[in-house]
Protein backbone atom coordinates (compact mmCIF):
# COMPACT_ATOMS: atom_id res chain seq x y z
CA UNK A 1 0.00 0.00 0.00
CA UNK A 2 2.82 2.42 0.83
CA UNK A 3 4.59 1.73 -2.49
CA UNK A 4 1.44 2.57 -4.43
CA UNK A 5 1.12 5.86 -2.57
CA UNK A 6 4.74 6.72 -3.31
CA UNK A 7 4.74 5.85 -6.99
CA UNK A 8 1.23 7.02 -7.78
CA UNK A 9 0.54 4.02 -9.99
CA UNK A 10 -2.27 1.52 -9.75
CA UNK A 11 -3.06 -1.85 -11.21
CA UNK A 12 -5.74 -0.43 -13.51
CA UNK A 13 -3.35 2.20 -14.89
CA UNK A 14 -0.70 -0.47 -15.50
CA UNK A 15 -3.24 -2.71 -17.20
CA UNK A 16 -4.35 0.14 -19.46
CA UNK A 17 -0.74 0.91 -20.37
CA UNK A 18 -0.04 -2.75 -21.16
CA UNK A 19 -3.19 -3.01 -23.29
CA UNK A 20 -2.30 0.16 -25.20
CA UNK A 21 1.20 -1.17 -25.88
CA UNK A 22 -0.25 -4.45 -27.13
CA UNK A 23 -2.64 -2.65 -29.49
CA UNK A 24 0.20 -0.52 -30.89
CA UNK A 25 2.39 -3.60 -31.37
CA UNK A 26 -0.37 -5.46 -33.22
CA UNK A 27 -1.04 -2.41 -35.39
CA UNK A 28 2.65 -2.15 -36.34
CA UNK A 29 2.82 -5.87 -37.18
CA UNK A 30 -0.18 -5.45 -39.47
CA UNK A 31 1.41 -2.41 -41.13
CA UNK A 32 4.75 -4.12 -41.67
CA UNK A 33 3.57 -7.55 -42.78
CA UNK A 34 0.21 -6.52 -44.18
CA UNK A 35 -3.18 -8.12 -44.33
CA UNK A 36 -3.80 -7.36 -47.99
CA UNK A 37 -5.45 -10.67 -48.68
CA UNK A 38 -7.74 -10.44 -45.66
CA UNK A 39 -8.97 -6.86 -45.88
CA UNK A 40 -9.44 -5.05 -49.17
CA UNK A 41 -7.89 -1.60 -49.25
CA UNK A 42 -5.29 -2.11 -46.54
CA UNK A 43 -2.46 -2.11 -49.07
CA UNK A 44 -3.54 1.23 -50.50
CA UNK A 45 -4.04 2.74 -47.06
CA UNK A 46 -0.52 1.95 -45.83
CA UNK A 47 1.28 2.01 -49.20
CA UNK A 48 3.09 5.33 -48.72
CA UNK A 49 3.95 4.56 -45.09
CA UNK A 50 5.53 1.24 -46.06
CA UNK A 51 7.70 2.91 -48.68
CA UNK A 52 8.65 5.73 -46.30
CA UNK A 53 10.14 3.21 -43.84
CA UNK A 54 11.87 1.26 -46.61
CA UNK A 55 9.54 -1.68 -47.07
CA UNK A 56 9.18 -2.80 -50.66
CA UNK A 57 5.73 -4.09 -51.51
CA UNK A 58 5.92 -4.68 -55.24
Amino acid sequence: MKEEALTGSSNSANALLAFTGLVVAIFMIIVVYGVDAAVTGVHDTFHDFRHSVGIQCH
